[in-house]
């Protein structure tokens, strides 16, 4: 009786192979310049992407995870120059923050409640504080003009302030602070994180105009009522980028790209500050190219980095591939993957979408003139969303031709829990690798019963994952021995 219930069981989860989840690969754009930016998870099934394009715009692509497209928009607008985050709200509706001074609601169809302009600022980032406030950072500008600048000559000189304003999702300005680090400088906030204590952490820098002066770094804490608590500076050169996280223990997590001048080029830099801005450590990685980090977040003990590596002496060089690094709390690597994609400029984002898979943000060149935008010949950039299992980085790429990369509820494994011996059943078994809680690899005996059935034995107690692999693609499941 109880074998027949299990293969009932399995036969229902066959069953409904058809109708699971389905992880489709797509490039979304083709017609318009399109530079993608950012990407939020709104449903377990849906991922909206912004990015800007041609003409002071901002663009929108609302699609499901199997590549269909709910909705796309592209607007004009001045304040949205280079739209530079995307808020998630509840309900799925978000704030779009753009360069020039643009804030914008929209609903969950892409259409705007209300959008406001607030000039002489321009804005970075953006962070949830709660359901009903969020903020935005960046620089507010006092002056700019044409002046002799010693040993530089004739230059434009912008005279800005650190700018950090809270605002009413309503549009309402609530609160801002203005934060100035000197008298003829440009300063700029680059980036802010609400923290899991309540507060705000805003990274930027700022530039003297003065011979052989430089970029300064700086880590500011403030209450949710901006008064500041803390203040760091850093001298060039000591912290890269912009805190792109708070991981477990309630550090923060930085990473970008910093220069091997010896091999003359760039390699992955990661770093972890504690909150009063203190450096715990830092590693580099080389990919052997030209290599840089944009995006990372930590999941089941593990960080997962996202970026480029390319040929080119530049931030985002002309044709990379995108690099997914999977690294344990202490930045040592478990595996690195990279993606080719035909044309590829690197990724700039990564979510996590369930508990088994991540989506990355990714940017093409498909080197096609684009009539709607005004420069005659200009190279067209487009958006590329791709989906990405965590345990093994495993992902089918193809540009052209959407397909199914992974389903899930194909495998069964039983009994689970299991006193040491489980079952493993699928449609056609390829390979199964087993790894313990730390996620070691370990070599348990498999005895394959046919192509549909692998036994798995000898184990001791204790929770293990096995990693099998189908005809569709990968699937993680988790096993209790006791």
């Amino acid at each position: 009786m109880r074998k027949a219930l299990l293969l009932f069981i399995f036969l229902l989860q066959i069953s409904f192979v058809a109708q699971s989840q389905q992880y489709v690969n797509a490039n979304y754009g083709r017609a318009l310049h399109e530079r993608a930016i950012k990407c939020v998870v709104q449903t377990d099934s849906t991922v909206l992407m912004l990015g800007f394009g041609q003409g002071y715009s901002y663009v929108l692509h609302r699609t499901k995870t199997n590549g269909d497209t709910l909705y796309s928009k592209y607007v004009y607008s001045h304040d949205f120059y280079y739209g530079v985050d995307l808020i998630a709200l509840p309900n799925e509706k978000a704030i779009i923050v753009g360069g020039n001074g643009g804030l914008a609601k929209i609903d969950p169809y892409g259409n705007e409640t209300w959008s406001k302009s607030f000039r002489r600022t321009e804005y970075n980032a953006g962070a949830l504080i709660n359901d009903t406030t969020f903020a935005v950072v960046g620089s507010k500008g006092i002056f700019s003009h044409m002046e002799m600048v010693p040993d530089l000559g004739w230059d434009s000189i912008f005279i800005s302030r650190v700018y950090i304003g809270l605002y009413h999702v309503s549009g309402k300005l609530l609160q801002e602070k203005v934060v100035s680090y000197g008298t003829d400088d440009y300063e700029e906030a680059r980036g802010i994180i609400y923290t899991t204590n309540k507060t705000l952490l805003v990274e930027g820098d700022y530039y003297r105009y003065e011979p052989n002066s430089f970029h300064d770094d700086f880590l500011l804490t403030l209450t949710p009522d901006l008064k500041v608590i803390a203040d760091t500076v850093y001298p060039r050169g000591t912290v890269y980028g912009k805190p792109k996280m708070e991981n477990s223990q309630g550090n923060f997590m930085n990473c970008a790209f910093k220069t091997v001048k010896a091999a003359q080029d760039n390699d992955i830099f990661i770093q972890e500050l504690n909150a009063n801005g203190d450096i715990l450590w830092e590693k580099t990685y080389d990919l052997k190219g030209d290599d840089y980090a944009t995006a990372m977040l930590e999941s089941d003990g593990y960080y997962y980095v996202t970026g480029g590596t390319g040929n080119k002496k530049n931030i985002l060089p002309e044709y990379d591939d995108i690099v997914l690094l999977k690294l344990d709390l202490q930045g040592d690597t478990i595996w690195t993957k990279t993606y080719t994609l035909p044309s590829g400029q690197g990724a700039v984002d990564i979510k996590e979408l369930n508990d088994s898979m991540l989506v990355i943000l990714g940017v093409t060149d498909y080197q096609t003139q684009c009539p709607q935008i005004m420069n005659p010949g200009y190279i067209c950039s487009d958006m590329y969303l791709m989906y990405v299992n965590k345990e093994t980085g495993y992902s089918k790429m193809y540009p052209d031709a959407p397909q199914t990369i992974l389903a899930k509820s194909e495998v069964l494994v039983y009994p689970n829990p299991s006193h040491g011996q489980v079952s493993i059943k699928a449609k056609e078994i390829k390979s199964v690798t087993v790894r313990n809680a730390i996620g070691k690899a370990i070599n348990a005996k498999q005895r394959a019963v046919s192509e549909q059935e692998t036994e798995i034995s000898g184990l001791e107690k204790g929770i293990y994952f096995m990693l099998v692999e189908t005809e569709k693609g990968f699937e993680n499941k988790r096993v209790v021995i006791m």
